[in-house]
């Protein structure tokens, strides 16, 4: 059981972790989206721009997956696909957090059994997809960086 519960709680604190990078990934568009090809920014402009997208920012913190995910879906950087794998994984994340113990009676399933292994695999499954993503979200906001850097 340990090893099942070492996996549900990777995967819940990756998940996390997307959801923080997503949220990067929608603070950095709204800055390129403002400023590129606008020239010399004053110091104010950026500032006053900065608080609107600092309440942005802190708004989103505060939402659902789902919520960030379909604020995702109003940027130019993901495709249909991509947005797509983002809800597999807001439901996967979902049905591990409110139905994976009601659904598994793991005082009837044998340690190493075949059904034992099959959710570990499982599991191990699902961990290593939302660390692929996160890893192409890491990618993308360390594009954004560069873009929002060589803007000033």
């Amino acid at each position: 059981m340990q090893e099942i519960y070492l996996l549900v709680g990777e995967i819940i604190e990756v998940s996390q972790v997307i959801e923080y990078n997503l949220v990067l990934v929608i603070k950095y568009s709204e800055y390129i989206k403002k400023f590129k090809g606008k020239g010399n920014i004053t110091h104010k402009d950026f500032m006053l721009f900065e608080k609107e997208v600092q309440k942005m920012h802190n708004g989103l913190l505060s939402s659902t997956l789902g919520q960030i995910i379909n604020k995702v879906k109003e940027i130019d950087i993901f495709n249909s696909e991509s947005i797509e794998k983002l809800f597999s994984l807001l439901k996967t994340r979902n049905d591990l957090v409110h139905k994976f113990f009601k659904d598994n009676n793991f005082n009837e399933i044998e340690r190493f059994s075949n059904k034992y292994n099959q959710i570990v695999a499982s599991l191990g499954a699902v961990l290593k997809n939302m660390q692929d993503i996160n890893a192409k979200l890491c990618d993308i906001i360390n594009g954004q960086q560069i873009e929002f850097s060589n803007l000033f």
